[in-house]
């Protein structure tokens, strides 16, 4: 973000702490930018970072924060309180103040430090704590760089002197004034666009549109240099936005299919970012949402010729331990999942699902969905035939690049929902392969059919938890019933056997599943059914089928009529919002093809143009795309090398607001614009190779088109 754009946010951060932080007899010189540093409103903004060994809690007591630490860690960070999401402009003049005390005489750091490696300090002091209160004051000059996203943080780990014994510290009458006399900008910072559209282009048959949330009457399009009109345009419709929270102006321009680059002029809002028409605008965005899967290899040499700055050596290739075992096994391999280093079965499973539903079976994509199945291949138990949730360290490790983290790898207890994920995509990958490499296709069948028998000899198996002393993503899922269907389903279409089929027409008929999401697989399966030209189908099954699925498309369509930006997400903005808006579009795209409508492949393309910029922020959500593209995401071989890696799809604006950057700088905003560009707030700006899939598959689908 731009100095003037920080300070509009500083500012607005000030005038809403002014209400909520009682404060009296202040300077009107300076301003507070501590919400709840009195601790009225519990612990809103307060936060607790454990880093093992250390292990301790947090809570509220008696109008104060206490961090109860029952070990201390081997370094001062490993026990780490905080409060996130604070703003300092370069330049600036700060004064902190903080009441802390201990039930033990110990020592303690106090740091405004960057949220994000290498984690500069602004500020850091030594301080001594006693079991009386005590008053610590400190006044600072912001010399670095503006940070919007710092944090502050109490560092109450070991320190060679302290005693080993359970302790807690407590924290109150928090206060950080700014002097606003010293708060500059420089004139000359860009403003972000509100005139939004698809940053990448458009092809020269499709849809195009442009928005402005500001009352607009007409429009022209220009050629990039400002040389020439070549169109000129009004905007028509208007709707209210209950997700934006704006009016939004809606300009078409979808007859104008002349090749080149351009921008649109508003009269009165100024240019829109650059945008192209061209017949294979998508070809180069298709290529990198693919080769980020690469990027996310595990267990093997990412190459200088082919990964650039984010090559790396081998990774996590020792041996892992089955929980609670001393039994090791070799699960090199696969994909790791998302920003840290963990590697799931069902995201996986859904990744690889998206993709083979792309029809696009080059030898790049073949390669890469082979590489997570032979990973997934080394998840199943060999006696049972029961397949292992996950593979990861205990806990969540720090930025560094893969080879570099030497931590030991816990392989966590099977599960029901990873089995039949298991199932459902080696069944279905057993097709894809079944002509290219035969040996391996049955090597895949053989696989889901011993995971069967072990669904079956576990007809009622409660939903996986992360078990005692694992941190890690649990990726929890309570109903297995949708997995268990799929992969019915799939076995069925790979063997004829009525068995399976039998299964799927009955737990469908009774439970109408339905989601392409981790948590819900039951559509992977209705689709694989739908669209395969098997003889052995049933059809009165079949109808029931597509019936229930045009049903669900056609709640998509209505939804995307009524939203301003042409999606169908309603209000449902959560961790992760922009699959869902991949997710649905893939069902337009789907239902367009089954049914002839037009209109559905027209509402999918809106859907994609949403990701790619036309949104309430002007945010391109693909990492290396559009002039305002996503940059910092919440990935650790982007955040170690300093650069995003192209191609990332980021989760998106969550209005749950579940880190604590997204609470201190989100709050009150409306849905569609709870999202930050930032490293640290991983609930709106972390990458998975299951957001990544579904967008690859709908970008392809217009790929094929051209």
């Amino acid at each position: 973000m731009n100095k003037i754009g920080i300070l509009v946010l500083i500012l607005i951060n000030l005038l809403f702490s002014c209400t909520t932080n009682r404060k009296s007899n202040i300077d009107p010189k300076f301003q507070e930018l501590i919400i709840n540093g009195q601790v009225d409103n519990g612990l809103d903004r307060w936060g607790l970072y454990v880093n093992p060994p250390g292990k301790g809690v947090f809570s509220e007591n008696n109008k104060q924060v206490e961090y109860k630490i029952y070990k201390a860690g081997s370094d001062k960070w490993h026990i780490q309180g905080h409060y996130a999401g604070l703003t300092f402009i370069k330049g600036g003049r700060y004064k902190l103040r903080v009441n802390m005390y201990s039930t033990i005489d110990r020592k303690a750091q106090i740091r405004i430090q960057l949220d994000s490696d290498p984690y500069t300090a602004y500020l850091e002091e030594d301080i001594q704590l006693t079991t009386k209160p005590q008053n610590f004051e400190y006044e600072f000059t912001m010399e670095e760089e503006s940070d919007e996203f710092a944090k502050l943080c109490f560092n109450i780990g070991s320190f060679q002197e302290n005693p080993k014994e359970q302790h807690s510290v407590f924290i109150d009458n928090l206060s950080i004034l700014v002097d606003k006399t010293t708060l500059t900008t420089d004139k000359n910072g860009e403003e972000m666009s509100i005139i939004a559209l698809n940053q990448v282009g458009y092809v020269p048959n499709g849809v195009k549109e442009v928005r402005v949330v500001k009352e607009a009457s007409t429009f022209k399009i220009m050629d990039s240099k400002k040389k020439e009109t070549l169109y000129r345009g009004s905007f028509k419709k208007t709707i209210d936005d209950n997700a934006s929270g704006e009016k939004v102006y809606i300009g078409d321009f979808s007859d104008f299919i002349i090749t080149g680059k351009y921008i649109i002029e508003v009269d009165g809002l100024g240019d829109s970012y650059p945008f192209e028409i061209k017949p294979n605008i998508y070809s180069e965005l298709s290529n990198s949402l693919l080769k980020m899967f690469y990027y996310q290899r595990c267990g093997t040499d990412l190459t200088t010729e082919l990964a650039g700055d984010w090559a790396h050596g081998p990774c996590h290739t020792d041996l892992a331990t089955i929980y609670g075992t001393d039994k090791k096994l070799d699960i090199s391999g696969g994909w790791h999942d998302a920003g840290d280093y963990g590697r799931y079965v069902g995201p996986g499973a859904k990744a690889i699902a998206d993709l083979i539903l792309s029809g696009n079976f080059t030898p790049t994509l073949l390669e890469e969905i082979r590489y997570e199945l032979d990973w997934m291949l080394k998840m199943q138990d060999k006696e049972s035939g029961g397949v292992y949730h996950k593979v990861t360290t205990p806990a969540f490790i720090g930025n560094v690049m893969p080879d570099k983290n030497t931590t030991g790898l816990i392989i966590s207890p099977i599960s029901s929902t990873a089995t039949g994920d298991f199932i459902g995509v080696m069944a279905m990958a057993n097709r894809v392969f079944k002509d290219i490499d035969p040996n391996y296709a049955n090597k895949l069948l053989l696989a889901a059919e011993k995971s069967w028998l072990w669904l079956e000899k576990n007809p009622k198996v409660k939903g996986f938890t992360n078990p005692k002393g694992i941190t890690t993503g649990e990726y929890g899922d309570e109903q297995d019933g949708d997995e268990r269907y799929w992969a019915a389903i799939e076995l069925f279409l790979s063997t004829s056997n009525q068995d399976y089929h039998k299964y799927a027409i009955e737990s469908f008929t009774k439970n109408k599943w339905d989601g392409l999401d981790w948590a819900n697989m039951g559509t992977y399966g209705t689709l694989s059914y739908i669209l395969s030209d098997s003889i052995d189908k049933d059809e009165s099954f079949n109808k029931l089928l597509k019936s229930e699925f045009l049903q669900t498309v056609e709640t998509i369509s209505e939804n995307s009529n009524k939203d301003g930006f042409g999606i169908s997400l309603e209000n449902n903005y959560v961790w992760g919002s922009n699959e869902l808006v991949a997710d649905n579009a893939l069902r337009l795209v789907i239902a367009s093809k089954l049914t002839g409508n037009k209109m559905y492949m027209d509402q999918a393309q809106r859907h994609l143009h949403y990701l790619l910029g036309s949104n309430s922020l002007s945010q391109c959500y693909v990492s290396g795309f559009g002039t305002k593209t996503m940059e910092n995401p919440h990935h650790r071989p982007s955040t170690t090398v300093g650069k995003a890696i192209p191609g990332m799809l980021s989760g998106g604006p969550n209005k749950n607001l579940q880190d604590p950057l997204a609470k201190s700088k989100l709050s009150g905003s409306a849905p569609q614009k709870c999202y930050i560009d930032a490293e640290p707030s991983y609930s709106t700006n972390e990458i998975t190779i299951y957001w990544n899939s579904p967008l690859y598959t709908l970008v392809n689908s217009f790929v094929l088109q051209e």
